[in-house]
Protein backbone atom coordinates (compact mmCIF):
# COMPACT_ATOMS: atom_id res chain seq x y z
CA UNK A 1 0.00 0.00 0.00
CA UNK A 2 2.75 2.15 0.96
CA UNK A 3 4.84 1.87 -2.34
CA UNK A 4 1.21 2.45 -4.42
CA UNK A 5 0.72 5.76 -2.76
CA UNK A 6 4.44 6.67 -3.10
CA UNK A 7 3.61 6.44 -6.88
CA UNK A 8 0.63 8.26 -7.23
CA UNK A 9 2.32 10.82 -5.46
CA UNK A 10 5.48 10.55 -7.80
CA UNK A 11 3.00 10.52 -10.03
CA UNK A 12 0.97 13.97 -9.22
CA UNK A 13 4.26 15.62 -8.76
CA UNK A 14 5.21 14.96 -12.27
CA UNK A 15 2.02 15.90 -13.58
CA UNK A 16 2.17 19.29 -11.61
CA UNK A 17 5.74 20.25 -12.97
CA UNK A 18 4.51 19.42 -16.46
CA UNK A 19 1.22 21.74 -16.50
CA UNK A 20 3.66 24.44 -15.04
CA UNK A 21 6.22 24.25 -17.74
CA UNK A 22 3.48 24.18 -20.37
CA UNK A 23 1.88 27.59 -18.99
CA UNK A 24 4.99 29.18 -18.31
CA UNK A 25 6.24 28.32 -21.90
CA UNK A 26 3.50 28.79 -23.59
CA UNK A 27 2.88 32.18 -22.40
CA UNK A 28 4.59 35.48 -22.29
CA UNK A 29 2.36 36.85 -19.99
CA UNK A 30 -1.26 36.92 -19.47
CA UNK A 31 -3.36 36.03 -22.35
CA UNK A 32 -0.04 36.93 -24.32
CA UNK A 33 0.66 33.63 -26.47
CA UNK A 34 4.54 32.89 -27.78
CA UNK A 35 3.96 32.30 -31.22
CA UNK A 36 7.88 31.61 -32.51
CA UNK A 37 7.79 31.90 -35.48
CA UNK A 38 7.63 35.75 -35.18
CA UNK A 39 11.27 35.61 -32.85
CA UNK A 40 13.06 32.80 -34.34
CA UNK A 41 14.88 33.61 -37.99
CA UNK A 42 14.63 31.37 -40.93
CA UNK A 43 18.74 30.13 -39.71
CA UNK A 44 16.88 29.57 -36.15
CA UNK A 45 20.10 31.47 -34.79
CA UNK A 46 19.02 34.48 -35.09
CA UNK A 47 15.94 36.50 -34.13
CA UNK A 48 13.59 37.83 -36.43
CA UNK A 49 12.73 41.77 -35.63
CA UNK A 50 9.79 43.29 -36.25
CA UNK A 51 10.54 46.76 -38.32
CA UNK A 52 7.89 49.53 -35.92
CA UNK A 53 8.21 51.79 -39.02
CA UNK A 54 6.29 48.88 -41.15
CA UNK A 55 4.82 47.03 -38.56
CA UNK A 56 0.94 46.48 -38.57
CA UNK A 57 -1.35 46.74 -35.58
CA UNK A 58 -1.56 43.15 -35.97
CA UNK A 59 2.36 42.49 -36.02
CA UNK A 60 2.61 44.68 -33.38
CA UNK A 61 0.15 42.77 -31.10
CA UNK A 62 1.91 39.86 -30.98
CA UNK A 63 5.19 41.11 -28.99
CA UNK A 64 5.12 40.28 -25.23
CA UNK A 65 2.61 42.57 -23.30
CA UNK A 66 1.58 44.73 -26.42
CA UNK A 67 -2.28 45.18 -25.98
CA UNK A 68 -4.35 46.41 -28.85
CA UNK A 69 -4.53 49.77 -27.37
CA UNK A 70 -0.70 50.28 -28.05
CA UNK A 71 -0.78 48.76 -30.87
CA UNK A 72 -2.84 51.36 -32.37
CA UNK A 73 -0.85 54.22 -30.20
CA UNK A 74 2.34 53.09 -32.19
CA UNK A 75 1.28 52.98 -35.31
CA UNK A 76 -0.47 56.59 -34.96
CA UNK A 77 2.88 57.96 -32.97
CA UNK A 78 4.30 57.35 -36.34
CA UNK A 79 1.61 58.39 -38.40
CA UNK A 80 1.76 61.86 -36.74
CA UNK A 81 5.66 62.11 -36.12
CA UNK A 82 7.15 60.20 -39.05
CA UNK A 83 9.10 57.24 -38.97
CA UNK A 84 11.06 56.11 -35.53
CA UNK A 85 15.04 56.41 -36.12
CA UNK A 86 15.49 54.47 -32.38
CA UNK A 87 14.03 51.95 -30.74
CA UNK A 88 13.95 53.92 -27.83
CA UNK A 89 11.73 56.47 -29.19
CA UNK A 90 8.69 54.32 -27.88
CA UNK A 91 9.01 55.34 -24.73
CA UNK A 92 7.61 58.82 -26.11
CA UNK A 93 4.29 57.10 -27.08
CA UNK A 94 1.82 56.71 -24.71
CA UNK A 95 0.88 53.20 -22.99
CA UNK A 96 4.51 52.12 -23.54
CA UNK A 97 6.21 51.79 -20.04
CA UNK A 98 9.55 51.43 -19.30
CA UNK A 99 8.77 47.10 -18.72
CA UNK A 100 7.22 47.41 -21.64
CA UNK A 101 9.42 48.70 -23.67
CA UNK A 102 12.41 46.52 -22.12
CA UNK A 103 10.04 43.39 -22.90
CA UNK A 104 10.02 44.11 -26.57
CA UNK A 105 13.04 45.81 -27.21
CA UNK A 106 14.97 42.85 -28.35
CA UNK A 107 11.99 42.00 -31.18
CA UNK A 108 12.02 45.02 -32.58
CA UNK A 109 14.26 46.94 -34.85
CA UNK A 110 14.08 51.08 -36.37
CA UNK A 111 14.44 50.29 -40.23
CA UNK A 112 18.28 49.91 -40.38
CA UNK A 113 18.87 50.74 -36.79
Amino acid sequence: MKKNLSLIFLVAILLCVCVYIGVFIGRTSVGNPIHISSIVGSNDTELEKIDINKATVQELKELPGVSTTVANAIVEYRSKYGRYYKVKELLDVDGVTEALYESIKDYVVAGSE
